[in-house]
């Protein structure tokens, strides 16, 4: 398969407020994710909106983003990049095991096909206790 990249959008709902209104913990935890799918930080920027907080991270194979809403104990995150080398995965991992929600729905879409994007569903699975991800086509 001849992917580009690969775009992961997750929605993470049962997160702690205070982790939610936390701007330094979700920074530092997106800049640490990043460097999972890439070494390569061009910037990011993390502001605090309303109670919650709105924030990037610009890596030279595409980005990280993350909007909380501490109030409803919800995240919304994309992982997208174009490296080879990185693991998306492993990067949305620490973000789950930092905020820790109750519930997640994730899509994982492979882009850059020549027939298109490939959609598949990352249904969450509990394991003593280990996060793992199981991809289901959709």
């Amino acid at each position: 398969m001849n992917k580009k990249g690969v775009h992961l959008i997750v929605e993470l709902h049962g997160c702690s407020p205070n982790f939610l209104a936390n701007c330094s913990l979700i920074r530092k935890t997106m800049l640490e994710a990043a460097k999972l799918v890439s070494g390569n930080i061009l910037s990011d920027d993390f502001v605090i909106v309303g109670p919650g907080i709105s924030g990037t991270v610009v890596i030279t194979e595409s980005h990280l983003s993350i909007h909380t809403w501490p109030e409803d104990g919800y995240a919304s995150v994309d992982i997208y990049t174009c490296s080879k080398e990185g693991d998306p995965i492993k990067a949305l991992e620490l973000i789950v095991n930092t905020l820790k929600p109750t519930k997640i729905y994730s899509l994982k879409i492979m882009r850059g096909l020549p027939s298109g994007f490939l959609l598949q569903k990352l249904a969450e699975k509990s394991q003593d206790g280990i996060l793992t991800f199981e991809v289901a086509q959709v």
